[in-house]
Parts: structure tokens; sequence; C-alpha cells
């Protein structure tokens, strides 16, 4: 008799949690769409039903996977309005100073790995870029920039170039760097 290694039994919530962090750790080598149900539900110790049973399908699965990760960036930028409140220039250099060489990588990669797409997770992730350039258009006329448009405009695709992915490695400003030409540009505008 073959001796089956027994599944653990979780609760819902740490079965979900599972599920979610064996979709993190595989889509990082092969890509959110190449991955199975199957490798999902195996990373996690689970069986493959319980993707079905808490989620209803795989698609569900894959967007509450990019929702957790829109959630790490709606909470870097609340971490900031609340560790300056009332500082919107303070604000924008704590959110820009938070993207870390992690941070930015964990960014590039669902970028990379959602691009092309025309779903119910290409539509979460524009929501998510439309919803990050109209904070920054607050927090610009928070901080009475003479031209907030302009510099909103600005910050955002320092954004997009350094966590979306559209520069080149090379490209990519040190922290350092990176902070100076976020001064920069809140002095000038």
């Amino acid at each position: 008799m073959i001796d089956v290694p027994r599944r653990t039994r979780m609760s819902s919530a740490a079965s979900r949690a599972a599920l979610l962090d064996a979709v993190h750790a595989l889509s990082r080598d092969k890509g959110i769409d190449q991955v199975s149900v199957d490798e999902i539900a195996c990373k996690a110790g689970l069986h493959k039903v319980a993707v079905y049973r808490l989620f209803g399908s795989r698609q569900a699965l894959l967007l509450e996977y990019v929702l957790r990760h829109c959630n790490v960036l709606r909470t870097m930028f609340d971490e900031a309005c609340e560790a300056q409140p009332g500082d919107a220039r303070s604000q924008i250099l704590h959110v820009f100073a938070r993207l870390s060489p992690g941070l930015i990588g964990s960014i590039q990669a669902m970028q990379t790995q959602c691009t092309r797409r025309d779903d119910a997770i290409a539509h979460l992730l524009d929501n998510e870029s439309i919803s990050l350039r109209e904070h920054l258009t607050k927090l610009c006329i928070g901080m009475n920039a003479r031209e907030p448009d302009v510099l909103s405009f600005a910050l955002f695709s320092v954004w997009q170039g350094v966590a979306f992915n559209a520069w080149t490695g090379a490209e990519i400003p040190s922290p350092d760097a990176l902070t100076k030409l976020i001064e920069r540009l809140l002095n000038t505008y």
C-alpha cells in the first residue's frame, strides 16, 4: 500500500492565504498565466477542489491575488499620509522613498505578467493607475504647487518608469538619486 501524505486541514482563511501565497511564489518564476490550478493547490498543500470551493474559479483566485498586490501599494500611500499628516510634500517624498528594490521588483513582475490582458485583472490595474494619478494630483494641489497637473504628471511618469518597468534596469535610479529627482521636481513645479 502506498503511503499518501495527508493534506493538513486549514481554516478557510488560512487556505485562502496559502493559495494566494502559492500563486505569488509560482508566478514569479512562470508568470501568472502559466500557473495551473493543480500547481497552485499542490504548492499550498491543498486539493485543487479548494481553489473552486474558496474562489469559484482560477480567474477569481488570480484576480484576488492582483487585488492583494494593489492593496500593498494602497497601504504604502496610506502609511505616507499617516506618517506625515497635513504635509503633502513629505507624503510624496515618503512614498517614493518606500520604493525599495524588492518592492520595485514585485510591482514590475506584476505589471509585466498582466500586460496585454483584456479582463477584470487588466481593468483593476488600470483603475489602480488612475487612482494613483488622482492621489498624486491631490497631494500636488495640497502642497500648493505652482503647476499641480504638470507636477503630478511628472511624478506619475517617474512612478511608471520605476515601478511599472517602463525604463530599463540601467535607467532606474538608486534610492538616493530617486529622492533627489523627486525633490527637484517638487522644487521646480
